[in-house]
């Protein structure tokens, strides 16, 4: 990983920062995606203070505004000429319905439109690499989700974890569409589960999810557990040319039979597209 070129939304807190940090001690030149100045800022000194590594740069972004992706992505464009891995982390739970500066719904939006939006962007600079990778987080929950088309933005009935998984599903759809579609270049793709990690992933929720978190606390894995696969995944030779997969614990694994549904991922592809201003 000398001096390879990684980018890494979320990187100022949990799993994120957990795998900026491995990555940055194994030689990495990190750029941090975060949304606050402040907390990015802290998590850049700290990076550095444990790694040793100098090479940790912030650049801002609020996933969950479309205007700020693309003024993330023409900073980064400006700066690098090349990535060599895109570490799409960041993701959030919310309880109560809420929407986005662009008027969509704020889970689906920080989730998925954030992420694809910014990727998309960014081809160029991860086909001028040499050999690039592009890794996705999700989660075990996605095989509760199903993408309603005729709600994508859950305006006639919103639970937090449903609307989670959704998220978490498109993640996955998404991937194996971009799969298919760069199988030619030099870019691969995948997605992976990091397990029940101890984040401020519930910071939104309601007191008593809070609490039952807090109780499960101690069987939960640390960010550094959390952050194996995505470091793996970075990393490894052993994936080198491998793309389209599913990961948990380092290992290929079956994700949900929907997942695999290229008609379903095809109209995510062109919903996403027409919702973020790209062209299809």
């Amino acid at each position: 990983m000398k001096n390879k070129i990684v980018l890494i939304t979320g990187a100022n807190s949990g799993i994120g920062k957990a795998t900026a940090t491995r990555l940055a001690i194994m030689g990495a030149y990190i750029v941090m995606l975060c949304r606050n100045k402040e907390r990015g800022e802290t998590a850049r000194q700290d990076i550095i203070q444990t790694s040793g590594n100098n090479n940790i740069e912030l650049i801002l972004i609020d996933l969950t505004d479309l205007g700020s992706v693309r003024k993330a992505a023409e900073e980064i464009k400006a700066k690098y000429d090349h990535i060599d891995v895109m570490l799409n982390n960041a993701g959030g739970y919310f309880e109560k319905r809420k929407t986005s500066k662009d008027g969509y719904e704020y889970t689906f939006a920080m989730n998925h439109l954030g992420h694809f939006l910014l990727t998309n962007l960014l081809l160029d600079e991860l086909k001028a690499a040499v050999n690039a990778r592009i890794i996705n987080l999700s989660s075990d929950i996605h095989k509760k989700g199903h993408i309603y088309f005729d709600d994508l933005m859950t305006e006639k009935k919103y639970k937090g974890f449903g609307v989670y998984s959704h998220a978490k599903l498109a993640n996955i759809l998404f991937t194996n569409e971009l799969s298919r579609r760069l199988q030619h270049t030099n870019i691969t793709v995948n997605t992976l589960h990091p397990g029940m990690v101890r984040t401020n992933f519930t910071s939104d929720a309601s007191r008593f999810i809070k609490f039952m978190m807090t109780i499960m606390g101690r069987f939960l894995k640390s960010p550094e557990k959390g952050a194996e696969t995505s470091v793996y995944l970075a990393s490894s030779k052993e994936v080198d040319r491998i793309s389209g997969k599913y990961f948990v614990n380092r290992k290929e694994k079956k994700s949900s039979p929907e997942s695999y549904d290229e008609k379903v991922a095809k109209k995510l592809w062109k919903v996403s597209c027409e919702l973020t201003g790209l062209d299809i």
